[in-house]
């Protein structure tokens, strides 16, 4: 009786795998690589981080040609401003000496 009590509970134990219920080993897959053709898969970190800061290098280039660019532009803006500018007051002057 205590026997088929035990095989049933084992039984049971297996459906929801319970932490005692027995378990199958996986055999680890024997890796054939060598440590260098690892190496040679993997780029090392300095090589990454060099990678990274031509990458950054070459966006802050291409970044400060643009702010050259904006900024002669908005030179150029702010010069026909100015010109504008002094056309009015020009005017205003002349306006207001011909009226008094």
């Amino acid at each position: 009786m205590g026997t088929s009590t035990k095989r049933k509970a084992m039984e049971d134990n297996e459906d929801k795998a319970h932490p005692s219920a027995p378990f199958k080993l996986h055999k680890p897959e024997v890796m054939s690589q060598t440590s260098a053709e690892i190496n040679q898969a993997q780029p090392n970190t300095s090589t990454m981080v060099t990678m990274d800061l031509n990458q950054l290098a070459i966006l802050i280039k291409s970044n400060s040609i643009e702010v050259k660019n904006f900024s002669a532009d908005l030179k150029d803006e702010i010069k026909g401003i100015k010109g504008e500018i002094k056309r009015v007051e020009s005017n205003l002057s002349i306006l207001f000496e011909t009226k008094f």
